[in-house]
């Protein structure tokens, strides 16, 4: 795969987990598990410190998901940044 190939896909990917990212159903859903969880953390008794940190994990888990979204949505920006002058010399090459 070449190095403009390789910034294409990114580029891809980036736009994919943007629609993902900004979709209302995930961020719905997201919210939804998030609220599920803190409601199960406050209802759990304190000597549960083993539930308790597993809801923790849990939560912890929720936001990592879309962050790694988030990520490649980054990834992707800047690969299209970087396609930019890559175009620019493949047409100044073809125009010769």
């Amino acid at each position: 795969m070449t190095p403009v190939e390789k910034l294409e896909m990114e580029r891809r990917r980036g736009e994919d987990a943007l629609h993902i990212v900004e979709h209302p159903l995930f961020n719905e859903s997201i919210e939804t598990l998030k609220d599920a969880i803190l409601k199960q953390w406050a209802a759990s008794p304190m000597r549960d410190i083993e539930g308790r940190e597993s809801l923790h994990q849990m939560y912890r888990l929720v936001d990592s998901v879309k962050n790694n979204l988030v990520s490649i949505m980054q990834t992707g920006q800047m690969a299209s940044t970087q396609l930019i002058p890559a175009e620019s010399r493949t047409r100044k090459l073809l125009e010769g």
